[in-house]
């Protein structure tokens, strides 16, 4: 009896942690958004082991599964995690972006590109292996920049001439989102077309430019994120999210406060304070989120948010296991179970989410691999949106890794052609 109420006890507590982590992922994707060379001949880099490149921004999860934070050497942002510590990432090392990158390259030819990558960890890791890979595939880079949006004006503006004055019209940009926002809006100013850009996953999807700028400079754009998926209920569970509901939770506050654009003051007595006070947008509690139509109402490209979906299910499939496992029947050694709660963090995960996909991790840890193909299109002629045209899957048999509908593709300039480099010819007389 006492086994029973501790697991009806554990899955309130999982049910309600589960809820606001998801609420918590949705507000943290929304508020995301936020060596050079002219010589043509390709210089190639020293090999050095990719095989557990870290992913910028893991997440903490303290007592359960202990994650790494960041590193002060370069040389150790290779290693995943800690020695002494096993854990999981529902969010793909950025190795095998690079390499899904590597392949769009490959798979349409180009030869002659130029690159820009934030300059961090996250483009400076994810840079190194995507260069490694595609050097090793013939493919020439005619500049490589990098760039971080406190940088000063003139940084910015070197970078844009270089752009500008390149013969290569390919750009793979691996910049943050706020850093490839900062290009952009100078890449509009200075009114420069022409450029077909490959994204990756950090900025491909957001809207960092007005609708009209958008759609001149970034229609045409392609690259690789993280796969979209519908989370059942989840619509609906946002739509009853009330400060009333969930009193003191800041969260909630922070989700109400952005959809309306206005301040709430909380009572004593946990109830909204309908006082005026000297806030000239004051909250009610009467705004209404079926009447709102946002990047936070918006569930139809749930891509990071369904990533803490996973991670929150695993977790919930690990302890719901572990609780219900009885000797004789378990999945380790002898059939045994594992001791709660003395249990090791890698004892875990294999299971099927509502919609239908696989959360399982390998022996470093990480998920499988699998991205979406997206490119930027017009809709109705005049607005810009995301569609997806292909995907890649790191554990498909080679040569099925990537799966594109090439005549879905919409390239810069609204072209439905792909753009192959003029100067291969050139490229090739110097070589």
């Amino acid at each position: 009896m006492k086994r029973e109420s501790l697991l009806t006890h554990g899955v309130f507590l999982i049910r309600v942690a589960m809820h606001l982590l998801l609420l918590w992922g949705l507000l943290l994707a929304v508020s995301v958004s936020m060596l050079r060379t002219d010589d043509a001949t390709c210089k190639h880099q020293e090999m050095f082991d990719l095989s557990s490149l870290s992913k910028d921004g893991d997440i903490i999860i303290g007592g359960i599964f202990g994650l790494h934070s960041g590193v002060e050497k370069l040389e150790l942002a290779f290693e995943t995690r800690p020695k002494a510590v096993k854990c999981k990432r529902t969010i793909p090392s950025d190795y095998f972006q690079a390499k899904a990158l590597a392949q769009l390259v490959k798979r349409f030819g180009w030869t002659w590109i130029g690159t820009v990558k934030s300059d961090n960890d996250y483009g400076n890791f994810g840079m190194q292996a995507f260069t490694e890979i595609v050097q090793q595939l013939g493919v020439c880079i005619a500049f490589s920049e990098s760039f971080y949006r406190t940088h000063s004006k003139e940084r910015l503006l070197h970078l844009v001439r270089v752009i500008q004055a390149s013969t290569a019209k390919v750009v793979v940009a691996f910049l943050a989102q706020g850093d490839m926002a900062a290009l952009l809006e100078e890449i509009a100013r200075q009114n420069i077309s022409g450029i077909q850009w490959v994204g990756s996953e950090a900025w491909i999807t957001a809207s960092l430019l007005p609708p009209v700028e958008h759609r001149r400079f970034v229609t045409g754009a392609i690259g690789v994120a993280i796969p979209s998926v519908n989370i059942p209920g989840f619509k609906n569970f946002l739509m009853r999210l009330h400060p009333n509901v969930y009193p003191g939770n800041l969260i909630v506050q922070e989700f109400w406060e952005k959809t309306f654009g206005c301040s709430l003051k909380m009572a004593e007595n946990n109830t909204i304070n309908k006082r005026s006070g000297s806030q000239s947008n004051q909250c009610t509690g009467r705004e209404n989120l079926h009447t709102m139509a946002n990047a936070y109402t918006d569930v139809s490209q749930l891509r990071v948010t369904n990533k803490v979906y996973e991670a929150t299910y695993s977790i919930a499939h690990a302890l719901h296991d572990m609780l219900s496992c009885e000797n004789g029947k378990g999945p380790f050694v002898n059939k045994s179970c594992a001791r709660f709660p003395k249990f090791q963090p890698w004892q875990v995960v294999n299971f099927t989410t509502k919609v239908g996909r696989r959360v399982n991790f390998d022996e470093n840890g990480d998920s499988v691999a699998t991205y979406d193909i997206v490119n930027w299109q017009l809709k109705d002629g005049n607005r810009a949106v995301v569609r997806k045209v292909g995907s890649y899957d790191e554990f498909a048999p080679p040569g099925e890794q990537v799966v594109i509908n090439e005549e879905s593709i919409v390239w810069s300039s609204a072209q439905r052609k792909v753009i192959y480099e003029y100067v291969a010819a050139t490229l090739t007389l110097k070589l």
